[in-house]
């Protein structure tokens, strides 16, 4: 006897035993990619220490321009 769906099944007498993943999917899919919206801001991790350097320096002299 086959059975599709946990109606079918309880109706059958049968236990419905089931995991739904498609919550923490989404949840894991969403954070991958908003940690790699916020690392692509960075092009190049090698010149952080330089930004981070000049941004403490001139902090307004981007917004000048």
């Amino acid at each position: 006897m086959t059975t599709s769906g946990r109606d079918a099944c309880e109706l059958a007498g049968q236990r419905w035993l089931a995991f739904d993943v498609s919550g923490h999917a989404f949840l894991l899919i969403h954070c991958l990619l908003t940690i790699s919206e916020e690392v692509h801001c960075i092009s190049s991790w090698e010149r952080i220490e330089e930004i981070a350097t000049t941004e403490q320096q001139k902090p307004t002299e981007r917004y000048l321009e």
